[in-house]
Formats: C-alpha cells, structure tokens, sequence
C-alpha cells in the first residue's frame, strides 16, 4: 500500500511560494528544488507538497485551472510500486 502523499498545486511564483512555505516552518526537499518546481514536505515526510508555476501545471493536467476566487483545484499523487499497488489504491 502507498507510503507517500503528493500534492501538486500550481503557483504563480515557485521562488515566491518557496520563500512562504519556508517562512512559516516548512522543510524544502532539495531533491525537487528548481526554479521550475518546489517540494515540500509536511508531517514526517509522509506528504509532499509540490509547487509548479500554472503553465506548467496546466500541462500535466491537460486543463484550465480554476478560478481560485470561485474554487479549489489541486492535483494528488499516490507513491506505488507497482500498476497492481494502483489497482489497489484506486
């Protein structure tokens, strides 16, 4: 079963959004550190949260993102092993 939590939100400014979530008592991961993206973890590193500038974004999810004044949108992601660890989880 999944160990690990991923979500991924877009973000106008992944420096901008990096400094924030560090400022407030966040661990940054430096292995998805880029100016094009930003992990951070929460809890004992069980979840991650990662930041991508909404182009980006855009393209992983093939949408429009919402309009945040009129609603949420996120993306999450599920650490599996294997297609059948999915299949489980789904």
């Amino acid at each position: 079963m999944s160990k690990e939590i991923w979500v991924n939100l877009p973000v106008k400014d992944v420096k901008r959004s990096r400094e924030f979530f560090r400022s407030i008592g966040f661990n940054i991961n430096p292995n998805h550190n880029t100016d094009q993206m930003a992990a951070i973890s929460a809890g004992e590193g069980k979840a991650m949260v990662m930041l991508f500038p909404e182009a980006t974004f855009k393209g992983f999810s093939n949408n429009k993102l919402s309009d945040t004044t009129q609603g949420t949108e996120a993306m999450f992601s599920f650490g599996a092993d294997s297609k059948e660890e999915v299949d489980d989880i789904a």
